[in-house]
Order: C-alpha cells, then sequence, then structure tokens
C-alpha cells in the first residue's frame, strides 16, 4: 500500500513540475500577428510582425494613429531555425497563436509546402485557420506603414475578407496551403498601393500554384467565375449595357449545382450557376426586367465558362475535379492512379448560368 502511494505521489509531483517548466508568463510572450516568407539564397528569411500594445503614444492600449507593431526578420535554412533565431533577438518566447496571416514571397517555392510550413502546422498554438497569401516580396508588405488599423494583420486579412465577399480574389488558409505539393492551391495576391497619399493593400487578384509551382495569376474576372464554381461565394457585381449606358447590378443567392455522371468512357461535368437579382428601382426604370436577367445570365456564363477553361488550358484542378471523381467513382480513381491530368483527358465540362430578377 505504501508503494502505491509513493508512486501516485511521484507522478503528481512531476507533473506539476513539467507544468511549472511549460508555463511561460505573457509578459514574457512576443505575440506574432503576421508571418512573411521570402527566398534568400538556399535559405528563408522569415519576417514577423509582433504586435507591441506599449508602441502606443497615449494611455491607451490602441493607438489610432498609430501602428501598434514592429517588424524583426532572420534568415536560416528551415522556417522553424528563422522562428528561434527571432526568439534569441527579441528575448522573448514567440506566441503564435495569435497569428492571422502568412505571406509567401512569390519566389518561394511550395513544392515542399508541409516542411515548409511544418512549424505552424505542428504547433499545437498555432491557428490553422490562418490566412494564406502571395506578394511579389513578403517583408516589403508586412513593413509597409498602413493607413488603416491599429494592428496591421488585421487590417490586411480584413481587406482580403471584402475582396472575397465580393468575389474579387479566392480565400485560403494554412490547412490547405500545406497541401500544395499534392495538387491545386488558389490564394489572394496582395500589393501595397497608394490612394490620395495613403497607403493600402490590394488583394483583387489571386495567385495559382499547380504541385507546388507558382503557375498564373487570376484576374478579378476569373476570380469571379471560380468562386461561383467552387460555391465560395453568394454575392457579385455585374455590368448590364443600357440605353443610358453600363449599369453595374448586384446579384446574390449564388449557387452552384454539379453533377458528374460516366457513361464507361468518358466522364461529364456539369455546373449550372444561378444567381438572382434584386428588382429595384433602378432595373425597373432603366432596363426591361427580362433583358437584364438574359444580359446577366450571359455575363455569368461567360466568367464561369472561362475560368472552367483555365483548368484545360492551364492544367490547374481549379474546381476539385479530381476529389470529386475520387468521391463519385473511387475506382475510376484507382484505375487513373489519381492523376488530374489523366482525369481531365476524359472529362467534358459544361457551363451554364442562369439569373433570375427577384419579385
Amino acid at each position: 500500500m505504501k508503494r502505491i502511494w509513493f508512486f501516485i505521489i511521484s507522478a503528481m509531483l512531476a507533473f506539476c513540475t513539467a507544468g511549472s517548466r511549460d508555463t511561460v508568463s505573457s509578459l514574457d510572450r512576443a505575440m506574432v500577428h503576421a508571418v512573411g516568407i521570402d527566398a534568400d539564397g538556399e535559405n528563408y528569411k522569415l519576417t514577423l510582425q509582433i504586435f507591441r500594445p506599449d508602441s502606443a503614444g497615449t494611455d491607451t492600449q490602441l493607438d489610432p494613429a498609430k501602428a501598434n507593431i514592429f517588424v524583426i526578420t532572420a534568415s536560416a535554412p528551415t522556417v522553424g531555425q528563422a522562428l528561434a533565431e527571432c526568439e534569441n533577438r527579441l528575448g522573448e518566447f514567440l506566441f503564435i497563436g495569435h497569428n492571422q496571416l502568412v505571406v509567401i514571397g512569390e519566389d518561394v517555392s511550395l513544392e515542399n509546402s508541409r516542411r515548409l510550413l511544418a512549424a505552424f502546422i505542428r504547433s499545437k498554438e498555432s491557428y490553422l485557420g490562418a490566412e494564406i497569401a502571395c506578394a511579389e516580396n513578403a517583408e516589403k508588405l508586412l513593413s509597409a506603414e498602413l493607413s488603416e488599423g491599429a494592428v496591421a494583420a488585421q487590417s490586411i486579412v480584413g481587406i482580403i475578407e471584402r475582396h472575397a465577399e465580393n468575389s474579387d480574389t479566392v480565400k485560403c488558409d494554412l490547412l490547405t496551403a500545406a497541401g500544395a505539393e499534392d495538387g491545386t492551391v488558389v490564394m489572394p495576391r496582395l500589393k501595397v498601393i497608394k490612394t490620395g497619399g495613403e497607403k493600402t493593400v490590394s488583394a483583387a487578384e489571386a495567385e495559382v500554384y499547380v504541385y507546388g509551382k507558382r503557375s498564373f495569376t487570376l484576374n478579378k474576372e476569373e476570380c469571379c467565375g471560380l468562386t461561383r464554381l467552387r460555391r465560395k461565394c453568394s454575392e457579385t457585381t455585374l455590368s448590364v449595357e443600357t440605353a443610358e449606358g453600363l449599369l453595374a447590378v448586384d446579384a446574390d443567392d449564388c449557387s452552384c449545382r454539379r453533377e458528374l455522371t460516366f457513361d464507361g468512357s468518358r466522364l461529364k461535368l456539369s455546373l449550372a450557376v444561378s444567381a438572382e437579382i434584386q428588382n429595384d428601382q433602378s432595373i425597373e426604370v432603366l432596363t426591361d426586367r427580362e433583358d437584364t436577367a438574359r444580359q446577366c445570365s450571359r455575363e455569368l456564363t461567360r466568367r464561369c465558362g472561362r475560368a472552367a477553361a483555365l483548368c484545360r488550358e492551364r492544367q490547374a484542378d481549379l474546381i476539385g475535379l479530381s476529389q470529386l471523381v475520387r468521391s463519385r467513382y473511387p475506382q475510376l480513381w484507382l484505375d487513373l492512379e489519381g492523376s488530374f491530368e489523366r482525369i481531365l483527358e476524359i472529362t467534358d465540362i459544361e457551363v451554364t448560368a442562369e439569373v433570375t430578377v427577384k419579385e
């Protein structure tokens, strides 16, 4: 009996001691809000946006007139080693649980995406839903003094969300980007722009990686079509020609019905996109309702058709065709060895779009 109590007490002491070693005061932690990764010769150059409440110029934690962040960089053979170097320079432990954004420089390959992002994927603190984006140079983008927001990362994430809501770009998260080496990944492309003497970030494009290699850029219209086909956005804006000139029409309740069939030799993927436009005063007065719906249908068909055509032109699985075949026809997927190129060879893709006027 004494021996049992001895083992119980020893185990409790060991548990408490281990917990005390791992406990780090929040005062000793540097809050990482954004990460940038650039190529630096054979190394990776890591840029961290660190949130620092005491950088404000007033007694409050957040000073709207000044960005409450500072930037630190380090180069190393791996991202994990670069993170450790940043900790050494700061003299503080890094906390990446609040990280909201990872920016990949365009000179960084994602052919070994899991190894590249391992430091974030394997960390129990990491937020796997953090936004992933591409930029010409991640360090320059994260070091830019933006005109809006107390925390720059929050401003950029908000900009990405607004562009995605308007179907101007395609969102991507950390976990999705980690699988870039296995197929096609699409992420927002960021750039700093000046408007009226103020700096902000635009995300009105998207970058496509195929098997980890940066392949091509989608413009706003191609992003619009792709988000419709991927069912990632519920509204968009279409242009209608009227006697008064071009009229911008907001279409909402967008959806895409997918139907995949196999006749024994060929696959057929039918993508039926639908949307509704409000019967507001501008449509009632300036246009014919039925003609407006027809024009919007043609425009939406053109955009979605262009996005689907890029799959074949660029050999990029933008619409998740391989995964769809795997779930519907698993034996066929195995026979084709899961190769998107071979699946595409035997697949006919048909895109239709119908826009109606909401009563």
